[in-house]
């Protein structure tokens, strides 16, 4: 008997503009390949213990009130080393939810030893629920990803494409959002260490705050989360390509932290 796909299928949200946060674990395959398989889950058990109470406090505390609307749920994926979330809607408020729970989830990731690095972009994107299983398809992810991976350095670049998408609007009814933001200094244009040595100038999520005034990090801190959890390079080709992320990631710190 055929098997319809389309049967018990549920819509569950298609939207012209939403928000994607892609997020990159360094280091994995080291992780995994010096690790015991029960020592494995052990770290990545508190890794996302640890992402989902960020999730949860991004949601549940960090409201802003932009036109008197109230904030959607941020929704998240863990697929071995990606973490991909994403809104329902553009709305503003989306937006700056997202901007926190990067800046907070960048910082943490230094501290416990597994940095991260990302890219937010905004476009379509179809969440379909089939036969118990969960559709996410769209060309945002498909970006996110592949910016992500041309990055440099532990950190996280917003596309041109998101802030346009941003530009529009306002914060309290007045204060261009985006200006707000790079005024807050929770947004930074820089120079954004890409492959082959390049760079291209973008908005970048500034993590430095929260990792030096609330989490108490040092440089000494950042330099050796790329190594914690037995991650050390085997060969001269993985030693340079981890010096080079490493010295791309202290750089900013130490612009930011002055």
């Amino acid at each position: 008997m055929q098997n319809n796909i389309n049967d018990n299928s549920v819509n569950l949200k298609t939207s012209d503009q939403v928000y994607i946060l892609s997020l990159d674990i360094l280091g994995f395959s080291k992780l995994v390949e010096k690790n015991r398989h029960s020592h494995l889950v052990d770290i990545f058990e508190l890794l996302i213990n640890t992402w989902i109470a960020d999730l949860n406090l991004a949601n549940k505390h960090y409201l802003y009130e932009v036109d008197g609307k109230i904030t959607d749920k941020i929704n998240s994926l863990f697929i071995s080393d990606t973490i991909l979330m994403y809104s329902y809607t553009a709305e503003i408020e989306n937006f700056l939810k997202i901007v926190l729970l990067t800046q907070v989830l960048l910082a943490n990731s230094f501290k416990m030893g597994v940095p991260l690095r990302g890219c937010i972009t905004s476009g379509e994107i179809t969440v379909k629920h089939l036969n118990n299983n969960d559709l996410i398809i769209g060309k945002p992810i498909v970006e996110a990803f592949l910016l992500e991976k041309k990055q440099e350095w532990a950190g996280c670049c917003v596309t041109k494409k998101c802030t346009e998408t941003v530009e529009r609007f306002h914060v309290n009814k007045s204060k261009p959002c985006l200006d707000w933001l790079i005024k807050k200094r929770d947004l930074l244009k820089y120079n954004v260490p890409l492959k082959e040595s390049t760079f291209n100038e973008m908005l970048v999520i500034n993590w430095v705050s929260i990792a030096k005034n609330l989490l108490k990090l040092e440089s000494k801190d950042i330099y050796d989360s790329f190594f914690m959890h037995r991650k050390e390079p085997d060969n001269e080709n993985e030693i340079i390509k981890t010096q080079n992320k490493i010295i791309n990631t202290l750089k900013f710190w130490k612009e930011n932290t002055t």
